[in-house]
């Protein structure tokens, strides 16, 4: 599968079961993870560090992606969430970043066990060269199930 075509193939082509095998293997990556710093090939001057932010207290999973220049952070954004909400049950946000490219892809849905998902958005950012993390294009949003996502913080 091409990568850059990814998300936007999982969010409309291949559907729930794709989406449910790549939030396995996320979980399974990111549950006894810590922190990641790599480089971008396009960004010389940047740093870039996958967290996770997640207590130990609980099973809910929530890593983020931030920029850094001169060692000030810039940027962040939500790369990875596997957390309970209420309304719709658990959400997921699953992020692929190039290093390549600089690029962003990100899907955000509710999952369900019927073969099918509540897809919130797909989205493409880039990171500027000044380590600003920018949304290049919004494919789909679902706002009514943004608004579930902010009335039960899911989103940081």
């Amino acid at each position: 599968m091409n990568k850059i075509n990814y998300f936007k193939e999982i969010a409309f082509d291949k559907g729930f079961s794709t989406l449910e095998h790549q939030n396995f293997i996320y979980l399974k990556e990111f549950s006894n993870f810590n922190k990641i710093e790599f480089k971008s090939s396009t960004l010389d001057n940047i740093n870039l560090k996958i967290i996770n932010e997640n207590s130990n207290k609980n099973k809910e999973i929530k890593v983020n992606f931030y920029t850094y220049k001169n060692g000030i952070k810039i940027d962040s954004i939500a790369f990875y969430r596997n957390i309970s909400g209420h309304g719709y049950g658990k959400y997921n946000c699953l992020s692929y970043f190039d290093k390549n490219t600089s690029k962003i892809w990100q899907i955000n849905y509710f999952p369900f066990k019927n073969d099918q998902s509540f897809i919130v958005s797909y989205s493409e950012s880039n990171i500027t060269s000044e380590g600003k993390i920018k949304l290049d294009s919004l494919h789909y949003l679902d706002e009514s199930l943004e608004v579930e996502m902010e009335n039960y913080n899911l989103n940081y």
